[in-house]
């Protein structure tokens, strides 16, 4: 055995050495590329490393970040969730500054909950704090974070008991899904990161706590540390000064520990074999997916800052776009539920097949995959493939938001993790490869990443699965078995596929309009011939500091005719008929055929029908180019939508697949919460949709459909964005104005029925795996109005954030005692049936669900009897009024008025509202609307049940 693995090593070396000679061999030049000028660099004498990044966007604010090069691949046997954890502690533990001591100096500097947060990733632990423009004192306060997170954690026993809880929250009580499991076997095969122990609970709970601070007291130190601030800066070298002076002094002795996950160790390692057998309660699952993943090894990756390391990250980035591509247009078929997605491993040690079937492991999964890969190798990818997947993948690079801090950030956390080049001209420099790179070219290099054969491999599968029997001998019997089958390159698809006959689009005239008067200030508002109404509403004249904006458009067509318009029996048949079409097809096209015409054209975003309790219609975010497209595919949905058998059985079991795979108690818990506070906008979860799916009949669906979208005449459109007003009138005239109206106007008048209260408080048990219990707590006040004075509503967000930040320090961040993750309160307006309620949602240990829910009803009792902290108000009600009006935002308010008769608001009028807003109309507001006892919701896990 011995001998035999040395052999496997030496071969693997070679043949590593051969790929390596190849991707050098090319006509590229290997200059070291240097780091773009626009970024302040340094490192400090203890090794700390600084990046600073000016940005001119007024109003998009300043973001910081501590970046530590300690994450989940850094952990050792017995440390899985010690980076994760480490990461929770950064925010409580600070001995100056944290969520739990330091929460009135956050409010002062005006930084909000969700704008101070944390990640833990692959390789990498990340803080950040979001900070306004000329915010002096939050800048300073965000370092001082970062400081204390460095120097000054006190991770004494209390508060590494209290955040072994709030993780264990998070993970779901270590019930994971198939993928996690596998992401886990993908850690052993790698050695990259903790294996994960077979008694989860038991771990998190009971690891040594000294353990965990001999992790941080490793990985914690300024040398493998970076702090990284983009955004608007006023004065740079102030900045960098004050940054100079905080950290450049103190420094952890030793040499640090090499953060690089150890590509040799894996590359030499002989092949493996892994299967993980689920144990978890899996009856109540309709499909219990698997999950198959091959690996394919590659070679070391190397950190080279030089353009032809960023070429031969472009080549992989392009291969996995357009194999990803293959993978979908070979399995599209309707009634094939197997799911293929490639990845390279991060370094690219690996290239990764994830294969997901749906009825069983069979040989003809490992065909599919394999034979797609074989193809590939032996003919490329077709003229049509490359040159499309190149010209999409010039134009997202050319499309680069230069002024996003989300974009500039991830390429400063590349470089310093992963030597990334970083240029001025980065996006210049990567066209420039790309455009140069021909076909032939990329054919022979990415040859180098297939292989016939993969070294190791992983099966995750539900208890009992038949799958769990397949030895290793018979998987890599049946690998060789299907590459001993020939391989030809696949024929492009036959048909001529157009979205809309050039003669059909030539018929459509015009037709006339006449002006409308709209209180939507800016907006102007007509009518079409067939009586269908268009209110266009452009921001061109407007800034905006969104690129999102700039270039796309938004637009919405409505009828007040929805599900409530419909016997109760058809309930799910006109739930469900919208999206049984989109499963379907318009016209001649099937869903896979109107997708491949999409992609043809590069059409970016959606055009989408939907059906709700009082409307239906359809929603589109796309961009301006695509205008005329998105209008051709309303015209078809109207005229031409097809409900057909195939497409409805297939819809049926992807529903249920979907739903097994996601196995969301929360989804079963919310759906019977509302059989007792009954929501009309509510659409059924889990198990209650799945019922519902064979209370679906596709002959009643077509009919509902075709009922509501014969008749343009009850619809309205409504579009916003940045567009000349004469060119979208006139596009609407052509395909809007042409769409069938009825010669009578229907109408639908539905019944209001009231919530009766009270109403008790239930306890519901889980069917699906459940480590902990959900609850909620409703506070309900009826309401007899149809609809809410708009300074009420902004009057009930604003107390509904005060309950999200003050729940969340009481519960999780000052709790002395702990018992939650996250805290959910929310605002739902239920005119359906003339109440408004404020639910509250959290999970905890059965041990202090008790406690948690007298804590909420304490604080609760509180906000009614004092006002709140005047530095908390003032934060949230700043950010209420920084609230920028971008186009999703826009649309919506125009949806209210046009569909709810909402009044018009301009921005000045709702500002100058919300500015005369003091804590004791918040108080005033929560003695209204949270007055009643509240009805208290709970899911236990079914062995609770007596």
């Amino acid at each position: 055995m011995k001998i035999k693995i040395k052999k496997r090593i030496f071969l693997s070396l070679i043949a590593n050495l051969i790929v390596s000679i190849s991707l050098a061999n090319t006509s590229i030049s290997n200059d070291s590329i240097p780091l773009d000028a626009s970024i302040r660099y340094g490192e400090l004498p203890n090794g700390l490393t600084y990046y600073i990044k000016p940005i001119d966007n007024p109003g998009a604010g300043l973001n910081l970040r501590l970046i530590v090069k300690a994450g989940i691949r850094q952990e050792k046997n017995g440390e899985l969730e010690f980076a994760h954890i480490t990461e929770h502690l950064g925010f409580v533990s600070g001995k100056n500054i944290s969520r739990k001591k330091s929460t009135h100096l956050f409010d002062e500097a005006g930084v909000r909950l969700s704008q101070l947060n944390g990640s833990t990733a692959g390789n990498y632990t990340n803080y950040s704090v979001q900070v306004s423009d000329d915010n002096e004192k939050g800048i300073t306060l965000a370092l001082n974070f970062f400081k204390d997170i460095l120097w000054g954690l006190e991770l004494n026993e209390k508060n590494i008991r209290l955040e072994r809880i709030t993780v264990f929250d998070e993970a779901n009580g270590g019930v994971f899904h198939p993928g996690i499991h596998s992401f886990h076997l993908e850690q052993q095969i790698t050695g990259w990161g903790a294996e994960a122990p077979e008694d989860f609970e038991k771990h998190i709970k009971t690891f040594e706590h000294k353990k965990l601070i001999d992790f941080y007291e490793k990985w914690y130190r300024p040398d493998l540390m970076a702090i990284v601030i983009v955004g608007n800066i006023d004065n740079i070298d102030n900045l960098e000064k004050e940054l100079k002076e905080k950290f450049g002094t103190k420094k952890r002795p030793g040499i640090p520990p090499n953060p690089d996950v150890d590509q040799i160790n894996y590359l030499e390692k002989a092949p493996q074999f892994y299967k993980k057998e689920l144990q978890s309660d899996s009856e109540h699952l309709i499909y219990k997916p698997l999950h198959l993943s091959l690996y394919f090894r590659q070679f070391e990756s190397k950190k080279h800052q030089n353009k032809q390391e960023l070429k031969n990250q472009l080549i992989r980035n392009l291969f996995i776009e357009l194999l990803n591509k293959k993978y979908l247009q070979v399995l599209q078929e309707y009634n094939t539920f197997t799911s293929i997605r490639a990845k390279f491993l991060d370094p690219p040690a690996a290239l990764r097949l994830e294969i997901i079937p749906k009825e069983g492991l069979k040989q003809k999964h490992l065909s599919t995959a394999l034979t797609t890969l074989r193809e590939i190798k032996e003919f490329g990818f077709s003229a049509n493939e490359f040159n499309q997947g190149k010209a999409e993948y010039l134009n997202s690079i050319r499309e680069t938001d230069t002024l996003s801090q989300f974009q500039w950030k991830n390429k400063i956390i590349q470089h310093f993790l992963y030597g990334e080049a970083l240029p001025g001209n980065k996006e210049q420099l990567q066209v420039g490869i790309l455009q140069n790179l021909n076909q032939e070219e990329f054919h022979r290099e990415i040859k180098n990443y297939i292989k016939e054969e993969p070294e190791d491999i992983s099966l995750v599968a539900h208890k009992d699965d038949p799958a769990l029997e397949n030895s290793e001998k018979k998987v890599r019997f049946w690998i060789k078995e299907v590459n001993n089958l020939p391989v030809e390159a696949s024929a492009p698809p036959k048909r001529n596929l157009v979205l809309m006959d050039s003669s059909v689009a030539t018929a459509l005239n015009e037709t006339p309009v006449k002006d409308l008067e709209t209180e939507i200030s800016g907006a102007k508002s007509y009518e079409m011939e067939n009586g269908l109404r268009v209110i266009l509403k452009s921001t061109l004249s407007q800034t905006s500091d969104a690129v999102s904006d700039q270039n796309s458009i938004r637009f919405q067509g409505f009828s007040p005719h929805g599900i409530n318009c419909f016997p109760k029996e058809d309930y799910f048949s006109a739930l469900n008929s919208t999206e049984i079409l989109r499963n379907s097809g318009v016209g001649k096209l099937n869903k896979f055929e109107l997708d491949r015409i999409l992609n043809r054209k590069r059409f970016k975003g959606f055009v989408s029908p939907y059906i709700e309790s009082d409307a239906a219609g359809i929603r589109a975010n796309i961009t301006l180019k695509d205008l005329e497209t998105a209008l051709q595919l309303v015209y078809l949905y109207f005229t031409s939508p097809d409900f057909n058998t195939t497409a409805f059985e297939d819809w049926k079991t992807r529903q249920k697949i979907y739903i097994a795979y996601k196995n969301n108690p929360a989804q079963n818990f919310e759906t019977a919460i509302r059989e007792f506070l009954p929501d009309n906008d509510y659409k059924p979860k889990g198990q209650k949709f799945i019922e519902g799916l064979d209370q679906t009949d596709l002959d009643r669906a077509r009919e509902i459909y075709n009922q509501i979208f014969n008749d343009a005449g009850n619809f309205t459109f409504l579009f916003t964005g940045k567009f000349n007003e004469e060119v979208v009138l006139t596009l609407c005239q052509k395909y809007l104005g042409n769409l069938p109206a009825a010669t009578e106007n229907s109408s639908c008048i539905t019944k209001k029925d009231s919530l009766v209260l009270p109403i008790e408080s239930k306890t519901f048990y889980s069917v699906a795996p459940l480590n902990s219990t959900i609850i909620k707590m409703v506070y309900v006040k009826e309401s007899n109005s149809s609809s809410m004075d708009w300074q009420e509503e902004i009057k009930l967000i604003l107390l509904n954030r005060i309950i999200k930040e003050s729940l969340m320090r009481r519960l999780r961040f000052e709790s002395e005692e702990g018992g939650t993750y996250s805290v959910t309160p929310a605002l739902n307006i239920v005119n359906s049936h003339n109440y408004i309620e404020t639910p509250i949602g959290f999970n905890a240990n059965p041990k202090d669900v008790e406690r948690l829910i007298l804590e909420v009803q304490n604080f609760i009792e509180e906000l009614k009897s004092s006002p709140v902290e005047i530095s908390l108000f003032e934060k949230l009600k700043k950010a209420r009024l920084n609230k920028k009006m971008r186009n999703g935002l826009t649309l919506m308010e125009m949806l209210k008025h046009s569909k709810d008769n909402s009044p018009w608001l301009d921005n000045d009028e709702r500002s100058a509202f919300i500015n005369t807003l003091q804590p004791k109309d918040i108080q005033e507001t929560a003695r209204k609307y949270l007055s009643n006892e509240p009805i208290i919701f709970k899911m236990l896990p079914k062995e609770n049940k007596e």
